[in-house]
């Protein structure tokens, strides 16, 4: 019998086309859109993205199954969301899952009702009962009895929801507090680099924050230690270059194997204004070879693709994550007796992983990058590697641009300038048409959809440009930009993250908050040109969220030291 496709399998992005055969019957955001007014059950919302590795067991452990599939489609309009073609869905469903007690992350499930407004949510749910997890089916059945039979406690909580947000974002209801640059303190992990923590991520917008610092000598002492983990632990790829997304352990050592584009931007950022401080070659060594990654296997004609998957295959077809990157006998065959005699002497393997250690000279350091251009070379003949994602994100390719301004200021090796400035030019004519940004370039084929990051960014790359070039033209091109942003989401004396009006991009996560970067960088173009902008609101706005919430606003703080706080 020939497979049924669900809707999915006219869509762009590679995430929902991995779900194009599941029998769920799945519809795209755009497509719930058309129907909303005329739908009568409530919203399954399964939010993830195509590198992500328990999206991929969630789709093959439940989303595959026929008797799931059976009772979704029967109880639930199920609806596939690609988080980055909607980030604007996925930060307001993760803030309603963090403030009802889940701590979020991908895939992210969401229950809501007929106009989006959610419910209930939580994160990966196994098909059996499991992890001290109930099965997504138990969840299913017991969210369907409730629609059904408690309708009432669905309203009361999205009513909740709805006025909870309300008051969030109104600054009024929000009380000055005293911060402390040294309660930052109490996150560092001396010992092993990085924020406290079972695992590991870089946390790159507080690493900028305590740049500004470094004159603490804690600060000091704690980057250098975070910056010696990123280089030489199990987070960077030793072999080809670049880094994963994190690591499932605290000190570095395991890695989550994605790779994001956008992890790989801000660490090459990080590491260049690091060296500018310290002069510690590493730093700049490590830097150029990410970078140098990110243009050879990132770089398309459209512009820098998304991202590398977690899972590959193995030899018998089986998808394993991190498959790729494990090592065998036959990826050291074309090395010299001495070759393999350095490696032995400075390297330990860890689950068939080579790992550096920790007490090399920078030297040897460089004397092993060929051994392991060698090692990666046969690798790459003797397997396939991971999928790759080819989606051109705007924002993300802004992020990249920006690391390679960084990397030419503090090395002068003009090749990565030009490139900067050749990657700044091909998305702007292909992606910036008319007045609006298109998020995402399918090869060439634009998703007419946007936020303000897409905005911010590219202001903060046009003014980076601008600081080295000193070229006019740059400064009307912010200009644009910042009319477009004000015209486009500023509504209700609040700088809106979408155009709905509904989420503000307040917190920085992985990559810096628009809002913290949109001051920061229109603060930088008022220097030069009248911008005609009343600042004062945006930064009393600022001083509320920072002063209540400091650890979750490295780039308003970052805005308000240099500016305002004293």
């Amino acid at each position: 019998m020939k497979k049924v496709l669900n809707s999915l399998k006219d869509e762009n992005s590679q995430y929902l086309l991995q779900h194009s055969d599941n029998p769920v019957k799945w519809i795209s955001w755009g497509s719930y859109l058309k129907i909303r007014d005329s739908i009568d059950k409530p919203l399954f919302i399964s939010i993830g993205y195509s590198s992500c590795h328990w999206c991929h067991v969630m789709a093959d452990e439940s989303f595959s199954d026929e008797g799931i599939a059976a009772f979704l489609n029967d109880n639930f309009i199920p609806i596939k969301i690609d988080r980055e073609e909607y980030p604007d869905l996925d930060k307001k469903y993760q803030f309603f899952a963090q403030i009802t007690g889940s701590k979020g992350g991908w895939p992210l499930t969401v229950f809501a009702d007929l106009d989006g407004s959610p419910f209930y949510a939580g994160t990966y749910f196994p098909k059996d009962d499991g992890y001290g997890i109930p099965s997504l089916m138990r969840i299913l059945d017991s969210i369907s009895n409730l629609y059904k039979n408690s309708n009432e406690n669905i309203k009361k909580t999205t009513e909740n929801y709805r006025n909870f947000i309300a008051k969030f974002y109104d600054s009024k209801n929000l009380e000055y507090r005293e911060t402390d640059f040294n309660v930052f303190k109490d996150l560092f992990d001396y010992e092993n680099g990085g924020l406290k923590g079972s695992t590991k991520f870089p946390n790159i917008p507080v690493m900028e924050y305590l740049l500004y610092h470094i004159d603490d000598n804690d600060v000091l002492k704690f980057l250098v230690k975070t910056a010696d983990a990123l280089c030489l632990s199990g987070i960077c790829d030793q072999i080809d270059g670049g880094f994963f997304r994190y690591t499932v352990d605290g000190d570095w050592n395991i890695p989550h194997f994605e790779k994001m584009l956008y992890d790989n931007a801000l660490n090459i950022s990080f590491l260049s204004k690091l060296y500018e401080k310290t002069e510690n070659e590493l730093y700049l060594l490590t830097a150029k070879k990410t970078a140098d990654f990110c243009i050879e296997f990132f770089d398309t004609e459209y512009g820098f693709g998304a991202s590398y998957d977690a899972d590959s295959y193995d030899e018998n077809g089986n998808k394993k994550e991190g498959y790729f990157y494990t090592l065998t006998e036959e990826s050291f065959y074309d090395l010299t007796v001495d070759e393999a005699k350095l490696l032995s002497e400075h390297c330990y393997f860890n689950n068939n992983h080579i790992r550096i250690n920790n007490s090399l000279s920078l030297d040897t350091f460089k004397r092993l990058q060929p051994i392991f251009s060698k090692i990666s070379n046969r690798r790459s003949n003797i397997k396939k590697r991971p999928n790759f994602d080819n989606k051109v994100i705007f924002s993300w390719n802004c992020l990249m641009i920006n690391a390679l301004l960084d990397f030419y200021e503090v090395s002068s090796d003009e090749f990565y300038f030009n490139k900067a400035v050749d990657s700044y030019f091909k998305i702007f004519h292909a992606m910036y048409t008319g007045d609006e940004i298109n998020r995402i370039s399918y090869q060439g084929k634009l998703l007419k959809h946007s936020v303000l990051e897409d905005y911010v960014y590219f202001l903060s790359s046009t003014n980076k440009i601008f600081s080295i070039t000193k070229d006019k033209n740059f400064l009307n091109i912010g200009k644009k930009i910042l009319l477009d942003i004000l015209e486009k989401f500023y509504s209700k004396n609040i700088l809106w993250y979408n155009k709905n009006n509904d989420v503000v991009d307040i917190f920085d996560d992985a990559t810096p908050s628009s809002f913290g970067l949109f001051l920061k960088e229109s603060e930088m173009l008022g220097h030069y040109i009248d911008l005609n902008l009343n600042f004062d609101e945006f930064v009393e706005f600022a001083k509320k969220f920072h002063s209540n919430y400091p650890f979750a606003t490295p780039s308003l703080a970052i805005f308000l030291e240099k500016n305002y706080i004293s």
